[in-house]
């Protein structure tokens, strides 16, 4: 160690060695903090705690009597408190550790306490990039069965421990060479903010080496370091999994060294490997002879590796062969390690910790055996600069995936990273071959993940929810759904928007019924890529295309008094759909009510579900001028008006006289075109109403003319005819092109799957049959990330996005 890692760690130990005192941890809801606040009040400390948001361990601690307060406060700090310990997603900076410091209190990180408190005991710390947690776990578990009367601190909750800390051993016991009858603490020792070296244990695990943390650790050679350093401070034993070069290659050739695994080299080895789908079994062989076989309940080639690496602990600490079979023969996963959170109506949910490449791949290959007819999964990336340094990595590691959504990364308190985002993620997904063989997409929240989820899953569906953060509300909401509340989740969409009752209303309505039969149409889980430009979305949970005013206020009336979400979707010109669909009602007004042109006292009333082209050759037929610039527009009047379109210096918002519309409780309501809220490519008033009709103020033209004004637009938008597009993506900025900027960017020209930037025009993306959503939205996202990173500019979307 450094001498300041020296100073602080005579320091920990004076502290240590009262007995006494008050520590506070500011952060302490985490597994790891948790943990450790419970052993030091189980040695006399007088312990309290605070965290942003009370997590599950809040209750725990209360439970133990560790004192607990939400929230990050310098009254924390009582005058009582004597030194703090901080969890890493505390900043430097936050109020109790800058009052701690004013008030000369000594702040200390978890890892830095952890390895000087196991001095007491004889000691087993468990390291690696994986399988540590499961790893303490089931050496924890066999010395229980073994009545070895452990205690324990590990980075997960293992119901048969009852918590991550237990503590059965006295707080004066002296060390000891001699491990027969001593108290022993088994930690999994954390290698992610570089503690890993401080430890000392008796016996040390290395599960395995492979590269991450690259928010600590600027280099494969510094991370393997800080291994070296946990390898050479093991004063007993040093057990190493032999199966990973890396830790192999650190470890053999040194004293006091112990191996396991299921290569030949191995000390203690696993032969004859039994895997079935809920379990699994391997005879031991110990330098060649044969102890006796293991039948572990659960499955997968890592568990048996964990178990090894248990064994070879277990012997280490003299237990027997017996008390080693026996123990490991009861053992359980700890929480959201391959976590069974649902079965029902032939649905498995199974929620999992993995967040690296190597654990997906294991996990999935796991899974892989239960029976199934598809295999879906969300999945949660875990820190901007994971991602970043393993992006490549991950596609492969969801082969046998059928499909896949990925939700926004985890950032655990780091910024964002160029590289490092969702849609960079789904970038590589896109660019290799592995995502031919599955369906990806992005959801841009746990909530639009879970409300698609939950409308498509059926009968023999495994779904896998994956990741190292918050994605585990969604087991939670996958739990209450599934398996407390439904009786099938096929019925979810109908328990939710029970269309068939929509249909009995609208049938009741006296005259209406026959329009309902010949005019609306409802239909659900209807594709609503082929109703937009661009030609991508998913489905829309109920899709209605209407004609009538009466069915349109009913819907409206319907979806407001049930709080259902209502869509209403124009020409589909200026939209990009989620790939996830759109959650509830979508509508479209199309003809009848909503199809008329007419004139009225020089005002020009147009319904909105009018074509732009529709309305431009009526003008035209009555020689009346003003809107030529919507020529080559796609789209309808009603979105035109919604988004104020404009074009050659004009926009449509100088021409309306007023706008008739309905508020979404089916009330009506008339504004004025001065009052209606008009910005740039915006009608405020427009945001919570739909459009019915609009008048325009035109004025009298030659026909000449209007058609001449028409043609010279026709002819500069002639490059755009037959492209699948949405038109300009982006907002012009305060005196600028966004076309001129993202060509600046270097950007005509780039794409993400389907879809590219159009090199004629760099404001407009073009699709490619084949293309989808989020590939249009992660070009989105480059383009905006490279303009910022380029020019300082943040650009604005034009086209709205429906989800």
């Amino acid at each position: 160690m450094t001498a300041s890692q020296n100073k602080t760690s005579f320091q920990i130990k004076t502290l240590l060695s009262k007995g006494n005192g008050h520590v506070h941890f500011a952060g302490v809801c985490g597994v790891g903090m948790a943990g450790l606040a419970f052993l030091l009040k189980a040695r006399g400390f007088k312990v309290s705690g605070c965290d942003l948001v009370p997590g599950r361990m809040s209750e725990w601690l209360r439970e133990r009597g560790v004192k607990f307060v939400a929230g990050h406060d310098p009254k924390h700090i009582r005058k009582d408190v004597d030194w703090v310990i901080r969890s890493a997603a505390v900043p430097l900076d936050g109020p109790e550790i800058t009052c701690a410091r004013k008030a000369g209190l000594p702040v200390f990180s978890r890892g830095m306490v952890l390895p000087e408190l196991i001095k007491s005991f004889t000691s087993v710390a468990v390291g690696g990039t994986h399988g540590k947690t499961t790893t303490s776990t089931f050496i924890t578990q066999l010395l229980k069965s073994a009545e070895r009367q452990p205690s324990w601190c590990i980075g997960g909750e293992a119901v048969a421990l009852g918590g991550v800390a237990g503590f059965r051993g006295r707080s004066e016991i002296g060390r000891s060479k001699c491990f027969q009858g001593e108290d022993v603490v088994v930690v999994e020792a954390d290698e992610s903010d570089g503690t890993l070296e401080l430890y000392a244990p008796d016996i040390a695990v290395v599960t395995n080496i492979e590269f991450d943390h690259m928010e600590h650790f600027d280099s494969v050679t510094a991370f393997e370091n800080c291994f070296r350093s946990f390898i050479k401070g093991a004063r007993q034993k040093t057990i190493y999994c032999a199966d990973d070069c890396r830790a192999a290659s650190l470890c053999r050739g040194l004293k006091k060294t112990l191996s396991y695994g299921l290569d030949k080299t191995a000390s203690i080895r696993g032969v004859d490997l039994t895997q079935l789908v809920e379990s699994s079994s391997f005879t031991v062989l110990c330098d060649g002879c044969k102890l006796g076989r293991i039948s572990l309940p659960v499955p997968g080639i890592h568990n048996i590796l964990n178990a090894l690496a248990a064994t070879a602990v277990g012997l280490e600490l003299g237990l027997t062969f017996e008390h080693i079979r026996s123990g490991l023969a009861g053992v359980t996963l700890p929480r959201r390690r391959f976590e069974r959170i649902a079965e029902k109506d032939g649905i498995t949910v199974i929620s999992d910790y993995a967040h690296h490449p190597s654990e997906i791949k294991a996990l999935v290959q796991t899974a892989s055996k239960l029976k199934h007819s598809r295999l879906v999964a969300v999945f949660q990336p875990h820190r901007y600069t994971r991602t970043l340094a393993l992006g490549p990595a991950f596609p492969a590691a969801f082969k046998d995936i059928d499909e896949l959504v990925l939700v926004p990364v985890y950032e655990a308190s780091e910024k964002p990273l160029k590289g490092g985002s969702i849609w960079d993620l789904y970038g590589h997904f896109r660019r290799q071959k592995t995502a031919n063989m599955m369906k990806v997409s992005v959801a841009t929240s746990l909530e639009q993940a879970w409300m698609y989820f939950r409308t498509m899953l059926r009968r023999n569906d495994l779904f896998l929810i994956i990741g190292a953060g918050d994605v585990e509300k969604i087991a939670g909401w996958a739990r209450e759904e599934i398996a407390e509340c439904r009786s099938s989740v096929a019925k979810a969409l109908e328990d939710r928007l029970p269309v068939a009752d929509l249909r009995n209303r609208l049938m009741k309505s006296g005259n209406l019924s026959s329009k309902l039969n010949h005019g609306a149409r409802v239909r659900l889980n209807e594709m609503m890529a082929g109703k937009t430009t661009m030609g991508v979305g998913g489905p829309a949970d109920v899709f209605i295309n209407t004609d009538s005013l009466m069915d349109l206020r009913t819907v409206l009336m319907w979806t407001h008094e049930n709080k259902i979400p209502l869509t209403l979707l124009g020409g589909g010109s200026n939209v990009v759909i989620s790939d996830l669909g759109i959650r509830g009602v979508a509508v479209r007004l199309s003809g009848g009510d909503f199809g008329g042109i007419t004139i009225d006292k020089n005002i020009v009333v147009a319904g909105s579900g009018v074509s732009n082209a529709k309305l431009l050759k009526w003008l035209d037929d009555h020689a009346l001028a003003g809107l030529e610039f919507l020529e080559g527009i796609p789209g309808t009047v009603g979105g035109a008006v919604r988004m104020n379109a404009g074009a050659w210096g004009h926009e449509i918002s100088k021409y309306i006289s007023w706008i008739h519309c309905l508020n979404k409780d089916g009330s009506e309501c008339t504004l004025r075109g001065i009052s209606a809220g008009f910005a740039y490519r915006d009608c405020k008033a427009l945001r919570d109403r739909i459009l019915i009709e609009v008048g325009f103020k035109v004025s009298p033209d030659s026909v000449k003319s209007i058609r001449q004004r028409r043609m010279g637009i026709v002819r500069r938008r002639a490059w755009m005819k037959g492209l699948r597009s949405a038109g300009s993506i982006f907002k012009n900025p305060s005196g600028d092109f966004a076309g001129k900027l993202i060509e600046r960017s270097g950007l005509k020209g780039a794409g993400v799957g389907g879809a590219s930037i159009s090199k004629k025009h760099a404001n407009v993306i073009i699709t490619q049959p084949g293309a989808c959503a989020s590939d249009v939205l992660a070009l989105i996202n480059k383009i905006r990330e490279d303009v910022i990173a380029r020019t300082g500019i943040c650009l604005d979307t034009e086209v709205k996005f429906l989800e």
